[in-house]
């Protein structure tokens, strides 16, 4: 490439960059997400819209190590007045990960008087008893928490979607049985719509994310996570936002008795 042709690129590179907002790169229950900052171009629900759907719904979020240091003591959503009033944590990955962070946050928010949640982030590639092992061993529940929560978010490169089906049914069955409470199953709009529907899990409490529309209809979901770029004081980086389809004593039932 000549002298001009670079030089033309990085003037050509340099005005899409103004135009459209610098990019944020941050991770997502292990992947890497880019954002734009600037939020005409990113389309994703805000809280303000939110509330407004629900306004008399609770509102919550979702942490893994990756939000690093958070004050406890000062947490609440920017931009409203909506309380923070559930909070959950990653515990643990595939079949032998834990969260790096998961035993401090666990403790410290039921210090805060927080109602808690634990998730597993299944990997469809492991063995499904295997994950399940893991997530009992690291998660002991309490009078008052959530049930236990499968984050399913892919299909697996080595085995059939029938195959994964049954793995899921498995980890759900050897969780349910151990903390004798049915567990919560979350996923995406779409891989929900395509790979989960109609496959026997309909039993089991459903937690939602979608980032640019309303759930409606399409299922009868407990929680929606309608963003993953929110921001949170006292926390410096970006957090999921959730908020579940009830109000406070309707939410309070979802909890271990």
């Amino acid at each position: 490439m000549s002298t001009k042709s670079k030089i033309f690129l990085i003037i050509f590179s340099t005005a899409i960059v103004s135009l459209l907002g610098a990019t944020v790169l941050y991770k997502h229950s292990g992947r890497i997400i880019k954002v734009l900052k600037h939020p005409v171009y990113y389309n994703t629900i805000t809280i303000n819209k939110a509330v407004a759907l629900h306004p008399n719904a609770v509102y919550g979020i979702d942490i893994s190590h990756y939000q690093k240091k958070i004050d406890w003591d000062n947490i609440a959503i920017e931009g409203t007045t909506k309380p923070i009033d559930f909070v959950f944590i990653r515990a643990t990955v595939g079949r032998d990960k834990k969260d790096k962070l998961f035993t401090k946050n666990w403790n410290k928010i039921r210090r805060e008087h927080h109602l808690r949640g634990a998730y597993h982030y299944y990997n469809p590639n492991h063995n499904s008893t295997q994950q399940a092992e893991n997530f009992i061993e690291t998660v002991k529940l309490k009078k008052g928490d959530f049930p236990p929560v499968l984050d399913i978010e892919r299909l697996s490169k080595i085995q059939s979607k029938e195959k994964l089906i049954l793995g899921i049914k498995n980890w759900l069955k050897l969780v349910e049985d151990h903390y004798e409470v049915t567990p919560i199953i979350y996923t995406g709009k779409n891989f929900y719509q395509h790979h989960l529907k109609n496959q026997g899990l309909d039993d089991y409490p459903l937690w939602i994310a979608s980032y640019s529309t309303q759930i409606s209809g399409s299922a009868d979901w407990k929680f929606w996570q309608f963003s993953e770029t929110g921001k949170v004081k006292g926390i410096k980086h970006l957090v999921d936002l959730n908020v579940f389809n009830g109000n406070k004593d309707e939410l309070k039932t979802l909890t271990i008795p």
